[in-house]
């Protein structure tokens, strides 16, 4: 725990010293051009500013917290050397090292692929529910309730698993039923890509990043609930 404060209060002084350097690099800019062109409106530029700063905190620190959730609970999760790599509003990137999960092939074990996709979906999940004003004094459980995997490549290096959350149609579908019915199901997808080249037909034109060839596809039914109470 201290260890996490520690980055929380090394991460907030970062910032505010990011803050002040920003104020001065926009005063700077306004009284140099302030004769050739009109100024910002007082305080949008440093609010925008402040609220991109604290946005990316806050994603970063949430990260920090799926991977210590991960750590702590997850105990296979945990042997397989599970870590995250990238959070936003709508996606989730999981890692996992290819020497912990390998096969007699040498390539990533199936069970591997299919475990860091579903962390993945649930953890994004997980996080979003967190995230619902609508449901914060709600007594929630949040459990995977089936899923599908299409192996297409073997998998030569580390599991990097992406889970991308639905349109805005169905994620109020799913908050509705959960307040309404006390139980959502809600269906996330997910790829697991190769470190290099492109998807067969493809096409790389100079200056554009490839495409890198996917090694599994998978969709997790995440499920919501309001337990029932046990009758004594």
């Amino acid at each position: 725990m201290s260890r996490v404060r520690s980055k929380q209060q090394n991460m907030l002084l970062v910032a505010g010293g990011t803050i002040c350097t920003c104020a001065l690099l926009i005063a700077c800019a306004s009284r140099i051009g302030r004769s050739k062109r009109k100024p910002y409106p007082k305080g949008k530029t440093s609010s925008t500013t402040l609220q991109a700063l604290q946005r990316a905190i806050d994603i970063e620190l949430k990260a920090e917290e799926i991977e210590e959730h991960i750590n702590r609970t997850q105990i296979p999760a945990r042997a397989m050397g599970v870590k995250v790599v990238g959070l936003t509003d709508n996606s989730l990137s999981l890692v996992a090292p290819l020497a912990k999960n390998s096969n007699v092939h040498g390539t990533a074990f199936a069970g591997s692929l299919y475990s860091v996709g579903t962390l993945a979906s649930y953890y994004l999940c997980k996080s979003w529910v967190e995230s619902q004003v609508e449901l914060a004094d709600m007594e929630l459980h949040l459990v995977a309730k089936s899923g599908k995997v299409d192996y297409r490549r073997p998998v030569k290096g580390d599991i990097l698993a992406t889970s991308i959350l639905p349109d805005e149609n169905e994620m109020e579908e799913f908050r509705t039923a959960i307040v309404t019915k006390g139980k959502g199901l809600l269906w996330i997808g997910g790829e697991i890509k190769l470190e290099d080249g492109i998807e067969k037909g493809g096409v790389v034109r100079d200056g554009e990043e490839k495409e890198r060839k996917l090694g599994c596809c998978y969709m997790i039914e995440m499920c919501c609930y309001v337990p029932r109470r046990r009758e004594d």
